[in-house]
């Protein structure tokens, strides 16, 4: 008489194999976060009134239909950079004065900024202005002043402000360098600060 094969099956391992399972897609799953920007936010406690002349303000407003107005005037995106950059960077303060620059490579017209100490952008939205094109609007401003930073990195220390941040965000830099790389690199930011205000949606 032929023995019968017991056709059970062993399940004694499946709590073992689940347990795996559960590990490998713990470890493999993409989480997707929100992405934001980074912003150093005043102090509570800062009061501080700034008198700006109208040369010295460079309004931006955006709305609902990805329109972008500069100082009244609607102009393309692909522009922006370009004319931040030239207000920044402007320095039409004569020479002599109070905020005469001295490295500023601009038109040094009357009309704009005195000094990109003095130069500040100013930018208004609309509630319904798509947070995609209000995320792209902030990196053309903020690429016309690492832009300008570039430029004197390279006059004031033959590298550029983008070269000494991957220095300094180099575990492998040594601690002298890293140091030396983070005196330039505030100097640069001195030099050109980022001055961006932003006013309340319309």
């Amino acid at each position: 008489m032929r023995n019968r094969r017991n056709s059970t099956v062993q399940a004694g391992s499946m709590a073992d194999i689940a347990f795996l399972l559960l590990i490998f897609f713990l470890v493999t799953t993409v989480i997707e976060t929100d992405q934001g920007m980074m912003k150093k936010l005043p102090p509570a406690e800062q009061t501080d009134q700034i008198d700006l002349h109208k040369r010295n303000l460079l309004s931006i407003e955006i709305n609902g239909n990805r329109e972008i107005l500069c100082n009244e005037r609607q102009i393309p995106l692909d522009s922006l950079e370009s004319i931040a950059r030239k207000f920044i960077d402007n320095g039409g303060a004569a020479a002599g004065a109070e905020f005469y620059c001295d490295y500023c490579k601009g038109a040094r017209s009357a009309e704009s900024s005195d000094h990109p100490l003095q130069a500040v952008i100013q930018l208004t939205h609309t509630r319904d202005t798509p947070y995609g094109f209000y995320i792209t609007v902030q990196d053309r401003l903020g690429a016309a002043y690492n832009s300008l930073r570039d430029s004197e990195g390279i006059r004031r220390f033959g590298m550029t402000y983008a070269n000494l941040e991957s220095g300094i965000e180099n575990p492998f830099t040594d601690d002298a360098l890293q140091a030396r790389y983070l005196s330039m690199a505030e100097e640069l930011r001195d030099a050109y600060p980022m001055q961006i205000i932003e006013t309340e949606p319309k």
